[in-house]
């Protein structure tokens, strides 16, 4: 399947690459030419596996199915929220896709409609207040940190 990135989310990832931040500690995907392939399998095996929980939901929305089947996978939030391009809704005159965010009870909404005032609004601004729901959810495992890195034995840490 041919898809056409936005043009800002292409300017990220050529700036930025992959990564984390923001208070939301969201993660940007972005591909590479070299593992296109790989990432194609994963973004599809994402969807389906979202999918397929999703529909265990007693309120699950059939609507997320059809958004999901329209959908790339560029981001992934705490909590299993997952970022989203809806590939329904590119437009030729401003180049960008609607952006969803997906929580993990199936739950989507629409955060934005171009990826650098995504970044700018949602992720590093206070954008995300305005949806309670991932709010409480991207916010509480913030709030509740769980140190998963262990140390390699034999690696020590640079001292000052």
């Amino acid at each position: 399947m041919q898809i056409k990135l936005p043009v800002g989310y292409k300017e990220f990832c050529q700036m930025f690459g992959n990564g984390c931040f923001g208070e939301s500690f969201v993660c940007i995907d972005c591909p590479s030419l070299q593992y296109l392939r790989i990432q194609s399998i994963s973004n599809s095996e994402i969807i389906e596996a979202a999918k397929s929980l999703f529909r265990l939901n007693p309120d699950y929305d059939p609507t997320v199915q059809e958004l999901l089947g329209n959908a790339y996978v560029f981001g992934l939030g705490v909590s299993g929220t997952i970022f989203i391009f809806d590939l329904r809704t590119y437009d030729q005159t401003d180049e960008q896709y609607d952006v969803y965010a997906i929580d993990d009870d199936g739950h989507a909404y629409k955060v934005d409609r171009d990826f650098y005032s995504f970044i700018e609004n949602f992720c590093l601004g206070t954008a995300l207040e305005n949806f309670q729901q991932l709010f409480r959810i991207m916010t509480y495992e913030m709030e509740y940190p769980v140190n998963r890195f262990t140390a390699i034995p034999g690696i020590q840490e640079p001292s000052d």
